[in-house]
């Protein structure tokens, strides 16, 4: 992504949904974005001759839109919902 992060804690922990990763677990993490520009990475998802699918995009979101945001996996979205309205977490736009 570009940027360097302080990893607070594990947010959530599922099994992925992708075929090609059955068996694998998925951490997801609160962080805390310390330095750096968003979308500077140079990590084998933004390489053209990788063999990552898909399209990568990154940007901000305000949190009162998150509801009609198209992000995966749809579990970590509604629960980064949920935790904000339950006052769990600063209240600022959340990167994905």
């Amino acid at each position: 992504m570009g940027v360097k992060v302080y990893v607070n804690k594990l947010f959530m922990e599922r099994n992925s949904d992708i075929v090609e990763l059955q068996g694998h677990r998925e951490y997801f993490y609160i962080c805390v974005i310390t330095g750096g520009k968003v979308g500077t990475g140079r990590g084998p998802e933004f390489q053209v001759d990788s063999h990552y699918k898909g399209k990568y995009v990154i940007k901000w979101v305000e949190i009162d839109t998150l509801p009609t945001t198209d992000l995966r996996p749809v579990e970590v979205r509604d629960k980064i919902i949920k935790e904000y309205y339950d006052q769990k977490y600063i209240r600022n736009p959340i990167p994905i």
